[in-house]
C-alpha cells in the first residue's frame, strides 16, 4: 500500500482526542473527590454513601467504581497526577545523578503547583484534616501511599539509575519527608506562617540531621 500524506489537521486528530479524553477524566475524579470531600465533612464519614457520592458528583455508581473501589479511595484520586510527575522525573534520570535529590526536585514542583491556586491549597488541607480525622481514610491513605511507593521503586530500579536497596531507601526517605511535611504544613495552615515547600525543605533538614552518622569516639 502506498504512503499517503495526510493533512496536519487529521494527524493532531488524534491527539487531540486523547487530550479530551485526559481532561475529561481528570475532571470526572476531582467532581468525585470533592463530592466526597464536601460530604464527609457536611455528614461524616461513616454517614455517606457511594450512591450519595455518585450522586453528588453528577456520575452513575457504574462510573463511581471505574475510579475507585470505595467510598475510602474517592478522596484519595490523585487528579493532579502527581505520581506521573514524579514517575517523568524518574524517567529522565541521568548516569551518577543524585536519585533522592532528583525525586525531591519533582516534588516541590507539584507542592508549588499546589500552593499557586489558593482553591487548590484549601482544598489540599481540608482533605487531609479529613483523613487525620477518620481511621478508616488514615488506613486507606497509607495503603495507597505504600502502592505507590512500590511503583517508583519498581520504577527507579528498571531505569537502571541505582539498585534495589538503595531506590527503596529513596523512595522511603521522600515519602517520610512528604508526611512530615505535609502534617506540619496542615498544622500551620490557620496561620499561613510557611508554605508546602518550606516544610518540605525544613523536613529534608531534620531527617538529614536525625539520620547523620556521628563520628565514632576514639
Amino acid at each position: 500500500m502506498a504512503d499517503v500524506d495526510l493533512p496536519a489537521e487529521t494527524l493532531a486528530e488524534p491527539a487531540r482526542g486523547a487530550g479530551l479524553r485526559e481532561r475529561r477524566h481528570r475532571r470526572t475524579a476531582r467532581d468525585i473527590r470533592d463530592a466526597a470531600l464536601q460530604l464527609f465533612e457536611s455528614q461524616g464519614f461513616a454517614g455517606t454513601t457511594v450512591d450519595q457520592i455518585a450522586r453528588e458528583a453528577g456520575v452513575s455508581p457504574r462510573t463511581f467504581f471505574r475510579y475507585c473501589a470505595s467510598k475510602e479511595d474517592a478522596l484519595l484520586l490523585d487528579e493532579e497526577r502527581a505520581e506521573e510527575d514524579i514517575l517523568q522525573a524518574i524517567a529522565r534520570l541521568q548516569p551518577g545523578e543524585d536519585v533522592l535529590a532528583a525525586l525531591e526536585r519533582s516534588v516541590e514542583v507539584i507542592m508549588a503547583r499546589i500552593e499557586e491556586v489558593p482553591l487548590h491549597r484549601a482544598r489540599t488541607v481540608r482533605m487531609r484534616r479529613v483523613v487525620d480525622g477518620e481511621p478508616a481514610l488514615v488506613a486507606a491513605s497509607l495503603r495507597e501511599e505504600s502502592s505507590r511507593n512500590g511503583r517508583l521503586v519498581a520504577a527507579l530500579s528498571q531505569s537502571g539509575a541505582t539498585d534495589p536497596l538503595h531506590a527503596s531507601a529513596a523512595v522511603m526517605v521522600l515519602s517520610a519527608t512528604m508526611r512530615l511535611a505535609t502534617d506540619q504544613w496542615v498544622r500551620a495552615a490557620e496561620t499561613g506562617s510557611a508554605r508546602l515547600v518550606e516544610h518540605f525543605r525544613e523536613s529534608q533538614d531534620a531527617i538529614r540531621s536525625v539520620t547523620a552518622r556521628q563520628p565514632e569516639a576514639q
